[in-house]
């Protein structure tokens, strides 16, 4: 029979849940560097290297660590057997059915599957943010389907509101609309919906802030990483759309900034994983997310080695490489 974790009641504050001691992800000091202070790192390095003419070679790192960071999910997802008995048609069709799209698009030029990645690469970025929020506030002890909701509406109206104000990412978004067929917005009704912004986030804060009161009444006050990790992440998302001219490296600083902590994530994920499920699991993948700073060196270098290797297919496709092999035979 299902049990729930706790019962969300007024009735005295000893619920029956457990708040584990933990409240960071991986460790205070990781979260700390990773999730919460890192966009103030990424910042630095990336003016660093446009200041230093280093532009390109930062470009490049983060198109590796771009392609590197989806093997996480291939050596977790096809590691696990239990898992694709369980989910055969989700991992195993589904992808074929999306390769295959994307290559038809691909041949036959057209620009919906352009306009369906740039949707998806806002949405996915959103959505591990939300994730991330969902666990700050279980380690709590804070678990509530009305602050769920709340979160995804913070999160939501924070993304939305960095593309909104964006003249770089509005014009980017237009443009692969009409690419498509799809008749552009009219100037005044993109003033519209800023303002209706501002209304849409007034109304939401009032209503979180009755959230945030109603927990703590209720003796289950939500996690304050949570909101350093919000604000972060969203003041980051606003910097960068709003703030950087030069829109290629804001899409860098936001990728490199998602990817990293992505791949952080899933070692502390499968580590634990190993250690309650090593049984269902290949051999190899039991060795591979033993925690060890051996083992953690391995699984950086292999998430390198595939995120490199995405890079040199692309390099041995270029016109100019191509061309190179036509001279020489």
């Amino acid at each position: 029979m299902r049990q729930k974790a706790f019962t969300w009641s007024n009735k005295g504050r000893n619920l029956a849940a457990v708040t584990t001691k933990n409240r960071w992800i991986i460790s205070p000091g990781v979260d700390l560097c990773l999730y919460l202070f890192f966009p103030v790192v990424l910042a630095a390095a990336a003016f660093g290297a446009e200041a230093a003419g280093w532009l390109g070679i930062f470009l490049v790192v983060v198109a590796i660590t771009a392609n590197g960071h989806h093997l996480p999910t291939f050596l977790r997802i096809y590691g696990d057997p239990v898992l694709l008995r369980r989910f055969p048609g989700r991992f195993l069709v589904i992808p074929v059915l999306v390769v295959g799209g994307f290559a038809y698009c691909t041949y036959y030029n057209l620009a919906a599957m352009k306009v369906l990645l740039l949707f998806w690469g806002h949405w996915h970025g959103f959505i591990q943010l939300y994730g991330f929020t969902r666990i700050y506030d279980a380690k709590q002890g804070s678990v509530h389907p009305t602050t769920a909701n709340l979160d995804w509406l913070v999160i939501f109206l924070g993304f939305l509101g960095g593309v909104l104000f964006s003249e770089l990412r509005m014009l980017e978004i237009l443009d692969g609309v009409a690419s498509v067929g799809i008749p552009l917005i009219p100037l005044v009704s993109v003033s519209f919906l800023q303002s209706l912004w501002f209304v849409v986030v007034g109304g939401l804060a009032v209503l979180y802030g009755f959230q945030i009161w109603r927990c703590r009444r209720q003796g289950r006050p939500q996690s304050p990483i949570k909101w350093l990790f919000i604000a972060s992440s969203i003041g980051f998302w606003w910097f960068c759309n709003l703030y950087i001219a030069n829109i290629i490296l804001a899409m860098a600083l936001i990728e490199i900034y998602h990817d990293l902590q992505y791949i952080g994530f899933v070692w502390e994920y499968n580590t634990h994983y190993v250690q309650k499920k090593a049984q269902d699991l290949y051999h190899w993948q039991r060795q591979l997310f033993r925690r060890h700073w051996a083992m953690l060196g391995v699984y950086g270098l292999v998430v390198i080695g595939y995120g490199f290797f995405g890079e040199v297919t692309k390099w041995l496709r270029s016109p100019a490489v191509t061309l190179g092999f036509e001279i020489l035979i």
